[in-house]
């Protein structure tokens, strides 16, 4: 298993690397540390250190963590330039344990030549700094991880996956298990310089007492420092990626299947990314072929309506581009700024067409009628919304509620409430009447506005809008007013684009869904 894009080529061409790399800083502040701890563990644990002055003591060891600088260096720089991270990974925390073992080695060597220094100092000696290196090299290699991982992210690359990887737990156990004999060693080498130092002078037991108890609490003291800052950068990672995989499917349960996780690490974390980029993309899928099946059921029905209608298919087109221009316009306004998506307004865009649906159950004598209706014969039209809701529900019982049926259950039956509440079939009031409904009653009256029928002219653009402005606050949501003003010169391009042309819905089905 593998995801395409290797970084390889990015590393070898581009300098960005070398910032998430850097880590030398980090590396000479571990070495001053180490400077500074072993002077102080040294005395403690040995006590031919302590013979040695300060001065040269510091002296030693800067000479020796220079040396193991130079060498990394030099082995470094090749190792940036040809090999991939992840390849980096596996030589570099060695490398760094071996600057620090090279340091324990050029300190005692210089003890043993100069000093004539004993063999157990010279273990001591060699311990205590390969301890510190186990630490600083764990550190480094967390902070390298935790670099490349961002800049993976902010490069929109992806590293190679493979099977063949040590899963994230069972690095922490060996991290615990190495710490764990790394702290044992170090103190069971203070017992064992007290017990000679009690065998070796006459000191009181109180004294012993509280010197053991001090060399203690510093080692505790220090490794606890280290393993702390190590545990927190491990939490800090595993948290980043579950983090990383929370939100993502926090999109995907909204409705967005245009994401992913970004895949930043060969481990578990890196397969369970991919994973649900997966199910993602097969998501994604399912997505598209059930909005082709919504769109050809939509199809169907709006072709059936447009057989028996007067009104062209181009209304149909007309209107469902006006609702989606005016939720994107009423969108800027901040309270709606979260209810109107991007996949809300898309719904709102493939549901308008069944607005009239109903009229497929209107007698042709009323619906066709070229001229004015009678009171009686408008009761029997405003029943079309009622007549919309029951063929909808009746589709919802075959196929089960969805957010697209809600939808298009709201537009048919209420895009001829008005805001007042003198509007039908219910007679609902403000913002009782679905958001859906509003904007689709300001699309309806504005098309119906401008089309010309054979018992009517066509109004202007500026015309209609006129006419609908008297209806703010009455007829019309003055939200959604204020936003067609925003957005007129986009409302009369769609206006001018789909005009009226002889089209029958029927002739030029494809039209209906044109973006």
């Amino acid at each position: 298993m593998s995801v395409s894009l290797s970084i390889n080529k990015t590393i070898e061409t581009n300098s960005g690397p070398a910032i998430w790399s850097d880590d030398w800083s980090k590396f000479t502040i571990h070495g001053i540390l180490s400077i500074a701890i072993m002077t102080v563990y040294g005395v403690q644990v040995c006590p031919f250190i302590e013979t040695i002055s300060y001065p040269n003591l510091v002296l030693t060891f800067l000479v020796g963590f220079l040396a193991a600088g130079i060498l990394r260096f030099s082995l470094r720089t090749p190792i940036n330039k040809r090999l991939t991270p992840a390849n980096q990974a596996r030589l570099l925390f060695p490398l760094d344990l071996g600057c620090f073992m090279l340091v324990g080695v050029i300190v005692a060597t210089y003890n043993l030549v100069f000093y004539d220094a004993p063999w157990d100092s010279l273990m001591k000696v060699f311990i205590g700094l390969s301890a510190l290196g186990f630490y600083a090299a764990s550190d480094l290699a967390l902070y390298r991880e935790k670099q490349f991982r961002e800049f993976l992210v902010q490069s929109d690359q992806s590293v190679d996956l493979s099977d063949n990887f040590i899963p994230y737990h069972k690095k922490f156990i060996a991290f615990s298990i190495v710490n764990i004999l790394v702290v044992s060693t170090v103190i069971l080498l203070l017992i064992f310089k007290d017990l000679q130092w009690m065998g070796a002078s006459n000191v009181p037991v109180t004294t012993v007492q509280w010197a053991v108890f001090a060399e203690i609490l510093f080692v505790f003291v220090v490794c606890s420092a280290y393993v702390t800052r190590i545990v927190l950068q491990y939490a800090r990672t595993m948290s980043n990626s579950l983090n990383s995989q929370n939100s993502v499917l926090r999109q995907v349960q909204g409705g967005r299947t245009d994401t992913s996780v970004p895949i930043v690490s060969n481990d578990e974390f890196g397969q369970m990314a991919y994973f649900t980029n997966q199910m993602i993309s097969a998501a994604a899928k399912r997505r598209s072929e059930l909005f082709s099946a919504q769109e050809a059921t939509v199809l169907s029905l709006t072709s059936l309506a447009g057989v028996r209608d007067n009104e062209t298919g181009m209304h149909i087109l007309r209107t469902q581009h006006y609702v989606r221009v005016l939720a994107r316009s009423l969108r800027n306004l901040p309270e709606y700024a979260e209810k109107l998506t991007d996949d809300r307004i898309d719904m709102y865009f493939r549901a308008a067409p069944l607005h009239d649906i109903g009229k497929v159950g209107i007698p042709d004598a009323i619906l066709k009628k070229p001229g004015k209706l009678t009171d009686d014969e408008f009761k029997i039209m405003k029943t079309h919304t009622i007549l919309g809701v029951k063929a909808l529900e009746e589709a919802k019982k075959q196929i089960g509620d969805s957010e697209f049926l809600t939808a298009a259950h709201e537009i048919a039956l209420t895009h001829h409430e008005r805001w007042d509440g003198q509007g039908y079939p219910y007679g609902l009031r403000g913002a009782s009447i679905p958001l859906s409904g509003r904007l689709m009653a300001v699309a309806d009256v504005y098309d119906a506005l401008r089309s010309a029928r054979v018992y009517k002219q066509g109004q202007s653009h500026d015309s209609a809008l006129r006419t609908i402005a008297k209806g703010r606050g009455s007829q019309f949501d003055p939200d959604i007013i204020e936003a067609l003003y925003a957005c007129e010169q986009e409302i009369q391009e769609i206006s001018e684009k789909f005009a009226d042309k002889e089209l029958h819905l029927a002739s030029r089905p494809l039209l209906v869904y044109s973006a």
